[in-house]
């Protein structure tokens, strides 16, 4: 399978050409945390068989499983809060872990993650 970053600056991993093992446990998407000022911070992942995302085949928020989802605190990569990142994080690295949460044999996905405030 290959996964190729739709063109978003919060992307770090995987870029395009780099060999993302979607069935290794260890593997997993990485992007900064975006800013929003006076708020807590989730995100969503969305991976899609186009790249203008119309064809979107898996779609996760962070408050949906938090268990997926991790980010640096600065010493330490901890579990999503299910009240949102608070933005002294912001620019800080996150990671999720999509294994065994999509079709492995998917031949191309495209990728991005987007940040959201909870209304």
């Amino acid at each position: 399978m290959v996964i190729i970053m739709a063109s978003t600056p919060l992307n770090l991993y995987p870029l395009p050409g780099d060999n993302f093992n979607i069935s290794d446990p260890d593997e997993r998407i990485r992007f900064k945390i975006p800013y929003i000022s006076g708020s807590n911070m989730d995100m969503y992942l969305e991976l899609a068989l186009d790249s203008g995302f119309t064809q979107v085949v898996f779609r996760r928020y962070t408050w949906q499983d938090t268990s997926i989802w991790t980010y640096y605190n600065g010493s330490a990569y901890v579990e999503w809060p299910s009240n949102g990142v608070n933005p002294i994080y912001y620019g800080n690295e996150a990671r999720i872990n999509i294994y065994g949460l999509i079709d492995p044999h998917q031949p191309i996905l495209y990728w991005r993650v987007r940040g959201v405030v909870r209304p």
